[in-house]
């Protein structure tokens, strides 16, 4: 892994942005092999897992974890477990008991059943916010390892979360460090997201509740404000949201947002802030749990952020050349590196130029099963960056030399112009 970083570019300068990485955590785990000696699932379990008594934890599936393995489903079929490459970033399999230990653990301070197992220091260093302030986090807060903001609980103090999902399986943590209060929530669906998410929210607002006899306040719908058409008409545009293009048009009366083939409105809340509505037939239209939305302007650059758990930023795209040699490139795409076990099948890829802007048109079905065009600014004669702000962006696009047609490596996949 180390050898083919090394011709990576960076996504974002260093201490710029929080930008959650799988890889990061990788090469987290090689820190652990090195200084263990040992490999990072045998660290792990001599360290960790076996002083916590999380009996029923591991990184394999197969011997008492894999007959205790519950079936995964995708599109509520059922399917068989996955290798994970990404260990150290995704590839514990646990229940909620041994779970509930670990989170034990970590609210008594490093301790389970009068032994210390987590150096204080240590875990109280991993709650402490990681270059706060930056600009382009709008707000949010990340510790070491945890989330710590985006959660929607009033009145309870730190809070500290990480999720987590592979193709069939969905998991939330989630912590309140002053409240000694915690919750764990699995799912075998891929698309249980959001019932595991609100579930853990709800069972800690109802057990801060109990813990302090006051009930939350009840959620009212804002009323809606008249903004100026002008004002309105400085939000449209085109945006790189995660990197698939996202449009913002002005209606009649409202702005619309454009993404994934859906046409939703926005409702303006305050003069940089809009609820996110549904319009039935032109007739009525109706919130949606879908994040709010807020534009900004950090170091002239503008965004529409998506104030979810985690603010997704779509930043939008400024007008760029696209250099000749980048205009003779386009047309349909075939990947010749296909991956069996990522449960994705590419059904159709173009590289095309619209609305002067370079994009990469593509449909996949399986888990993702959608259709994106995604933003790409090239750098060089040879390389281009997906555009953008936040996860999914910062990709490099490379053309590879000596072949007779021409090929362009993306996201660990070689492209073949057909």
């Amino acid at each position: 892994m180390l050898l083919e970083l090394r011709e990576e570019h960076l996504a974002f300068e260093p201490h710029s942005v929080f930008n959650y990485s799988n890889l990061g955590y990788n090469l987290l785990g090689l820190v652990v092999e090195r200084l263990a000696g040992r490999p990072y699932a045998e660290a792990v379990q001599q360290q960790l897992l076996a002083p916590l008594g999380m009996h029923h934890t591991g990184f394999a599936p197969d011997g008492a974890i894999g007959a205790r393995l519950a079936r995964g489903y995708v599109h509520d079929r059922p399917t068989s477990p996955t290798p994970i490459r990404d260990v150290p970033a995704g590839g514990l399999y646990s229940n909620v008991l041994d779970l509930a230990r670990f989170m034990h653990c970590v609210l008594s301070g490093g301790t389970l059943e009068n032994t210390r197992v987590l150096g204080e220091s240590a875990l109280r260093a991993t709650f402490e916010p990681q270059y706060a302030g930056l600009p382009l986090d709008f707000g949010q807060r990340f510790g070491l390892g945890w989330m710590l903001s985006g959660l929607a609980i009033e009145g309870g103090g730190q809070q500290a979360w990480h999720n987590g999902g592979t193709k069939a399986f969905v998991s939330q943590l989630a912590l309140l460090p002053d409240t000694k209060l915690g919750v764990v929530v699995l799912a075998n669906a891929d698309n249980a997201g959001d019932l595991v998410y609100n579930t853990a929210e709800e069972a800690l607002r109802l057990a801060l509740e109990i813990r302090r006899g006051i009930a939350p306040p009840k959620k009212t719908l804002e009323p809606e404000i008249v903004l100026a058409r002008a004002a309105l008409q400085e939000r449209v545009g085109d945006y790189s949201l995660m990197g698939s293009l996202a449009r913002i048009s002005l209606g009649k009366k409202r702005l619309k947002l454009h993404v994934l083939k859906h046409v939703l409105d926005l409702v303006p809340l305050a003069t940089n802030r809009f609820r996110v509505e549904f319009n039935l037939l032109g007739i009525k239209s109706v919130p949606i749990p879908f994040p709010p939305v807020e534009f900004a302007q950090v170091n002239g650059r503008s965004f529409a952020l998506l104030r979810d758990r985690v603010v997704v930023p779509a930043e939008q795209t400024p007008p760029f050349s696209i250099a000749e040699i980048w205009q003779h490139r386009t047309g349909n795409f075939r990947i010749i590196n296909t991956d069996d076990e990522y449960l994705v099948d590419l059904d159709h890829c173009r590289l095309l130029i619209e609305n002067g802007k370079l994009l990469m048109d593509i449909r996949i079905s399986g888990i993702e099963n959608r259709h994106v065009k995604v933003v790409i600014m090239p750098i060089s004669d040879n390389d281009a960056y997906v555009f953008g702000l936040g996860r999914n962006v910062g990709d490099v696009m490379r053309v590879l030399p000596d072949s007779d047609r021409l090929r362009m490596r993306y996201s660990g996949f070689v492209f073949e112009r057909e």
